[in-house]
């Protein structure tokens, strides 16, 4: 990118207009706030948030244009000394599909939501093949749907590592009883023959090898905890579950 240097004069309203959007792109740190900062885009730069690629025309004739730039990506990502926003351009594409929903769907704006955590939720109801919603309380139908769901799976896991939890001691419990009784009778055997029988080696091979499964079934590890989906997360964000 060739260097940028700002132009002689710059006409105060374009001043302005650009102290306007850096001073909104500071002040979006906090969640929601970043909604600010597209309001002031789409109120003084229109054509960036048009479908299809602006005219050269239109950016030159943008505050874009008179602040000496040639595109709006070079504008936001050229030093704040050069008349740039000093930002990440990946970050605006993601507030702009972000703010698109928000458009969409304007009971949005009033909501403390990230960029990131609307476009998750778009992207994840859509992944599910549902609607966006209509309304806060639409989302809150969706989002408690899920966590039942959630709730119901996590009980039917707890339930069957439970189940397999007795089972596994049950196992132990046998193979202890029989390991007792074999090393029992390998102890007969050595006491009726000196421990010199083939009997009694048959039997110590038997304890060994019982040995070795025992600790095999003590070793195995359990059920691992199911790990949270994106979605789930969200939910957890919005209702501090």
């Amino acid at each position: 990118m060739a260097e940028h240097q700002l132009p002689l004069y710059v006409p105060e309203t374009v001043a302005k207009a650009r102290g306007e959007l850096l001073s909104a792109l500071q002040g979006a740190d906090n969640p929601a706030a970043w909604m600010g900062f597209m309001e002031t885009v789409t109120r003084l730069l229109p054509e960036i948030l048009s479908s299809g690629r602006p005219s050269t025309d239109s950016i030159a004739r943008s505050i874009i244009g008179q602040l000496g730039f040639k595109s709006w990506q070079t504008m936001i990502e050229a030093p704040a000394e050069l008349g740039g926003l000093a930002w990440n351009f990946s970050a605006w594409k993601a507030w702009r599909r972000a703010w698109a929903t928000v458009q969409a769907y304007p009971w949005l704006r009033s909501q403390a939501l990230t960029s990131s955590e609307i476009n998750t939720l778009a992207n994840d109801l859509k992944r599910l093949d549902k609607p966006f919603p209509g309304s806060f309380e639409a989302l809150q139908e969706i989002l408690q749907a899920k966590a039942a769901a959630t709730e119901q799976k996590r009980s039917d896991t707890l339930t069957e590592a439970q189940r397999a939890a007795t089972e596994a001691r049950q196992s132990l419990a046998e193979m202890g009883g029989k390991l007792d009784a074999v090393t029992e009778q390998l102890r007969l055997e050595r006491e009726a023959n000196g421990g010199l029988s083939s009997e009694a080696g048959r039997l110590q091979g038997e304890v060994a090898a019982l040995r070795s499964e025992l600790d095999t079934l003590r070793s195995t590890p359990g059920p691992a905890p199911a790990k949270l989906t994106r979605f789930q997360h969200f939910c957890a964000f919005l209702f501090g579950g």
